[in-house]
């Protein structure tokens, strides 16, 4: 019977032809300080998973926030595909339905988002409209996301208009206050540093990237 690394397998050759390099079962290439994602999940069936990680974003682990399923794609003519395990005649079926999914719907959603203002013109649609590709995201991510990306194109304007909106979300949100005040100072400490030399926030944003990229794996740390 196949597992999911077989599947991987198969699927390789395919990201590597389209620059992509490969940790475990999940596929990725890093652009403009953006992660792209594909990867394998096995909540009892197998499904890809697309989504991107915004390495200038802090995180403590890799995530799939902005993401979900490949065939949750709300614009896209995609029809619902998973493999089971136990019905082995059907993995080509899989591995080529993602395959030409990848080709023709999500690569080029990449390549539109691959810099920071391309990304912003895409979140500048509105949450609505970016959940039906980020079909995981949250409303507090897809806030949070637009602050640290504006903030990198030196927005400052645009990225303080977001923060109120940001805070009620977490305010909304059923969880702890210490996680609530936590995230939002965080949020705070990010706007205070529109004030800070070039220097001072060249070095946060390349401490932030090389923090992210160790937490998700994308490269090991170094000694």
């Amino acid at each position: 019977m196949e597992n999911t690394r077989d599947v991987g397998n198969k699927l390789a050759p395919f990201f590597r032809a389209h620059g992509f390099k490969r940790k475990s079962n999940k596929f990725f290439k890093i652009h403009n300080n953006i992660a792209f994602c594909v990867g394998l999940d096995r909540p009892g069936h197998l499904y890809s998973l697309c989504y991107i990680i915004p390495l200038y974003i802090p995180t403590s682990v890799h995530h799939i926030s902005y993401g979900g399923r490949l065939e949750d794609f709300k614009p896209f003519p995609v029809e619902s595909f998973c493999f089971y395990f136990d019905e082995p005649s059907k993995l080509e079926v899989f591995v080529e339905r993602t395959m030409e999914c990848c080709e023709k719907y999500y690569f080029p959603l990449y390549d539109s988002i691959s810099t920071p203002e391309g990304l912003m013109d895409f979140l500048n649609k509105g949450y609505k409209y970016v959940k039906r590709f980020l079909t995981h995201l949250p409303r507090r991510d897809f806030y949070e996301l637009r602050i640290y990306t504006n903030f990198i194109l030196s927005r400052y304007d645009d990225m303080l208009a977001d923060i109120p909106l940001l805070y009620d979300d977490i305010d909304s949100y059923p969880t702890f206050e210490e996680i609530k005040i936590n995230s939002k100072k965080r949020i705070a400490d990010l706007a205070d540093l529109r004030f800070a030399t070039d220097k001072e926030k060249e070095k946060f944003i390349q401490n932030t990237i090389e923090h992210s990229m160790i937490v998700c794996k994308f490269k090991k740390p170094t000694n």
